[in-house]
């Protein structure tokens, strides 16, 4: 009588193989998972975006950010002029453009030396740009301070504070004044990168004429969208 072929030999051989087999696959599980389980290095997150992508915890602030299982964070980048207005002006021959909140209204968009105004919806003053000049040899910080103290409001301002800062990559300086009335007036002056030749630089002074209606941060951002087109 012939034996089958399952003799016990054989029977122990296919059990050892197929444990092995068992052992290999269950292992090859167990470090896939362990690979996708692994933290991305923080070395390769540069934004909240990339944060978010490879599943770190998202903390609910406003704006949102993102933690890394390292500690860094991440703060969500949000476009706050996305629905405001363009402005392109031309004065001394440069055009330049900014964007404004749209509670603006274009009311005057006069010549250099007139100015440009945007009101609000009562018709009140908020922001507006006169076009002055100034001698080359005077810096630019000297005619910000006298201009504080000179300027078309009148006299018995108090220059408030003083700062340097960079306008579309230029220097500037801004101005904080208390008025006469205690009201509080922002102004920024900017020198036109174009030179005009004859001993005098052109002006650009922007103004925030009343910071309770126009907050100075929104102020700021139209600063920032400042920008010379030639």
């Amino acid at each position: 009588m012939r034996k089958g072929y399952f003799t016990g030999p054989v029977m122990i051989i296919l059990a050892m193989i197929t444990l092995m087999v068992a052992i290999t696959l269950f292992l090859n599980a167990y470090l896939l998972k362990g690979i996708k389980n692994e933290p991305t290095p923080s070395s390769a997150i540069n934004s909240f975006e990339d944060c978010v992508r490879v599943g770190n915890r998202i903390l609910l602030t406003y704006p949102r950010q993102c933690k890394t299982f390292d500690g860094k964070t991440f703060t969500e980048i949000i476009n706050e002029t996305a629905n405001w207005k363009t402005y392109q002006g031309d004065a001394f021959g440069t055009k330049f453009t900014f964007q404004y909140p749209p509670s603006l209204t274009l009311k005057f968009n006069g010549p250099e030396g007139g100015g440009t105004v945007f009101t609000d919806g009562n018709n009140s003053e908020l922001l507006t740009i006169y076009y002055n000049n100034k001698p080359s040899s005077q810096s630019l910080k000297d005619f910000s301070t006298e201009a504080a103290i000179n300027s078309v409001y009148g006299g018995g301002k108090k220059l408030i504070k003083q700062s340097a800062m960079q306008v579309a990559g230029y220097e500037a300086f801004k101005n904080e004044i208390q008025m006469n009335n205690g009201q509080l007036v922002l102004q920024v002056f900017i020198t036109d990168p174009k030179r005009n030749g004859s001993g005098y630089d052109n002006l650009y002074n922007i103004q925030n004429t009343n910071p309770n209606t126009l907050p100075e941060d929104d102020f700021n951002q139209i600063l920032s969208t400042f920008q010379f087109l030639n």
